[in-house]
């Protein structure tokens, strides 16, 4: 389940006489148990020539941890070796928390993520999270290691 706003209509029937049809709205925002921010994720070179992204993840779990990330290529390109492109790729990462908001009980996270990356073609997949929150121990994001 995506966490974000909602609205949502529905008519009520009844056998009421002066009104027997009524439009209610139910509106609200889910709170998920990690955000994640980007949706959508590209490792490039940074200024010093890795191949480098950030991620910042918000949770109500105060001490979450991140314990791996790898990154799983979606398909091949002409260049790969069949069942290489399929490997999934090793990433780097240092995670830090950055922001605890007592309010909201809400706690802020930097991931940096970097590889070690020399495949000339880019890179299209899904990068796995993998957490120690008990109701959602890995997050996926959709992203792409770029080669420049």
């Amino acid at each position: 389940m995506h966490g974000g706003d909602f609205n949502k209509g529905v008519t009520v029937t009844s056998n009421a006489t002066n009104s027997p049809e009524m439009q209610l709205s139910v509106r609200g925002r889910i709170k998920a148990h990690i955000e994640a921010n980007p949706n959508y994720l590209t490792l490039s070179k940074n200024d010093k020539g890795v191949l480098a992204g950030e991620v910042t993840l918000a949770s109500g779990k105060a001490d979450l941890q991140v314990s791996e990330v790898n990154f799983a290529p979606s398909a091949n390109t002409a260049h790969d070796i069949a069942w290489q492109s399929k490997l999934p790729i090793p990433v780097q990462f240092k995670f830090v928390k950055t922001d605890s908001t007592k309010g909201n009980q809400e706690c802020k996270y930097k991931l940096s993520l970097w590889v070690d990356f020399k495949n000339p073609e880019p890179r299209y997949g899904d990068f796995t999270i993998k957490t120690n929150h008990p109701k959602k121990p890995e997050i996926t994001i959709s992203g792409m290691i770029s080669k420049s």
